[in-house]
């Protein structure tokens, strides 16, 4: 038998959307739509949300005060927790940032607590051996039928003009180029990453994918825009020692190998910590979809999360009997991330082997490993080349990164040179369309 304890919910999610409808009323006939009482776990949440539906019906004005005299009316005060419970739900600092979200996570919650019951509840009639088999079959898929549409009908659609008005506001604000790269000419061009898009970065192993990624984290945050990254293939130290290099000009090397260290680089590398980011936050080692899917929303519960890298696909574990079937769902996974939770994910991703009769310094789409799901959902496709890596002679610093695929604007070529110091990639000529 599965204990209560082991039931998916959110205590802070459901306060914070209990207490977005006391300070935002204006929210209410929203929230409303999207949630019922019993989508909520606590008996106290259901029980305190039941009556803000009460009030809204009854076109009474909802607040605090007038909360606490209904369910002292109803005598209901004890059921939802008690007068300072109720009344603890008036401190601005517990309210819901992003109620949509909040509030389609809560309802996932419910549906995932109702599908446990009816997983448990055939077992139990089947021991039983009083039921037709049939019928326990046949009830338990309608009743999994009905979640799936009750968990579908999220009513996510707006208008036209919505739209067209929310638009219009994050031109002001500028909110909606929240990530770049710190490469100038490209950011330029892209106008940055957007909210709900994909960026697909390819490049050869070795050529520095992590770093570029690492390179748009540190921008981005410079910025005041903070997100989550994710990466299967280092651990947090391990990208905190590459960050470290980035940031005072001590060489990766070095820092590997502390014993060459001087005295002064110490005290650089600790000036560097200290400055590090509080709200940007690191997922490494055996990533998943729904690991990932869970990390990203305790950082938008804490209202960090402006953007979130992957690094990279082939690390991450998903659903499907296949390879190619697994990346696919790990690429609509991302994508979903981006939609739903309204920012740009950043999916880091090899290139396939060479096959007879290719280039390598020529990048195809074709080269995406699992390609198609990424080319159909990706907005922004980014290779990067250096010709060292393939040929270990040469220019070490010399670098392309060839925009093959942008919804929104022009692609082309972009000339850069990777600071091996640094570790960073810097622009070294302008965009070339070619």
């Amino acid at each position: 038998m599965i204990k209560a304890d082991n039931l998916p919910w959110s205590k802070e999610l459901e306060l914070a959307v209990l207490c977005h409808c006391l300070l935002n009323p204006e929210s209410v006939e929203e929230i409303i739509h999207l949630l019922k009482p019993e989508h909520f776990y606590s008996e106290a949440h259901r029980a305190i949300f039941s009556n803000i539906v009460g009030m809204a019906e009854a076109k009474r004005s909802i607040d605090l005060p007038n909360l606490l005299e209904r369910l002292q009316a109803g005598e209901n005060i004890e059921l939802a927790g008690g007068y300072s419970y109720v009344a603890s739900l008036a401190d601005f600092s517990n309210c819901s940032i992003d109620y949509h979200g909040d509030c389609m996570i809560i309802k996932r919650y419910a549906m995932l607590r109702a599908m446990t019951k009816a997983f448990v509840a055939g077992p139990v009639r089947a021991q039983q051996g009083t039921d037709d088999p049939a019928d326990i079959s046949r009830g338990t898929i309608k009743f999994l039928q009905q979640l799936e549409l009750e968990l579908l009908s999220d009513s996510s659609t707006k208008t036209e003009r919505d739209n067209a008005v929310e638009m219009c506001a994050s031109l002001e604000t500028a909110s909606r180029a929240v990530a770049v790269t710190g490469i100038q000419r490209l950011d330029d061009d892209l106008g940055g990453f957007r909210a709900g898009e994909l960026i697909v970065i390819a490049a050869e192993s070795g050529v520095g994918k992590t770093v570029a990624a690492r390179q748009i984290r540190r921008e981005s945050c410079i910025r005041g825009v903070h997100g989550l990254y994710c990466s299967g293939e280092m651990d947090g130290e391990q990208l905190s020692e590459r960050e470290a290099a980035a940031r005072t000009g001590i060489s990766l090397h070095k820092i590997r190998n502390p014993w060459k260290m001087q005295k002064e680089d110490f005290g650089r590398v600790l000036d560097f910590a200290s400055m590090e980011c509080d709200k940007c936050a690191v997922l490494s080692a055996n990533l998943s979809v729904s690991r990932i899917t869970a990390a990203a929303n305790e950082m938008r519960r804490r209202g960090h999360l402006g953007f979130l890298i992957v690094d990279y696909d082939e690390l991450v574990d998903a659903a499907g009997s296949t390879e190619l079937e697994k990346q696919n769902n790990v690429v609509r996974g991302c994508k979903a991330l981006a939609m739903s939770h309204h920012v740009p994910v950043v999916l880091l991703s090899q290139l396939r082997k060479i096959q007879q009769g290719e280039k390598a310094d020529k990048p195809s789409i074709h080269r995406l490993y699992g390609g198609g799901g990424k080319v159909k959902n990706a907005s922004t496709i980014l290779f990067i080349d250096r010709p060292y890596v393939r040929n270990l002679s040469g220019d070490e610093t010399a670098s392309t990164i060839y925009l093959i695929k942008n919804r929104n604007g022009k692609v082309g070529q972009l000339a850069c040179r990777f600071n091996i110091t640094r570790m960073r990639f810097t622009e070294d000529e302008g965009f070339q369309v070619p």
